[in-house]
């Protein structure tokens, strides 16, 4: 594991001179970038997955107003009874 690290690292910046020159000649040959995509970008979905996400989320979402129903009565009882 230690082989496959330099053991004499540092962090000062690459200039020009230190790339390599096939990384050089690469970016001199490529074609300009396109300008960027408008709208919503695509995206592969599983439809099952997706369905198997939302009812994930609902299920959370029920339990959990449930939950702070029930934490909120226990709160207002518990501070009552402090008062009195």
């Amino acid at each position: 594991m230690a082989d496959e690290y330099k053991p004499n690292r540092n962090f000062k910046p690459v200039t020009i001179d230190e790339v390599s020159p096939s990384r050089v000649v690469k970016e001199a040959s490529a074609p300009s970038k396109r300008p960027a995509s408008r709208g919503m970008p695509k995206a592969r979905v599983n439809p099952k997955l997706a369905q198997e996400f939302d009812s994930e989320l609902v299920h959370k979402i029920t339990s959990g107003r449930k939950r702070m129903f029930w934490f909120a009565n226990h709160f207002i009882l518990f501070v009552l009874g402090v008062t009195l």
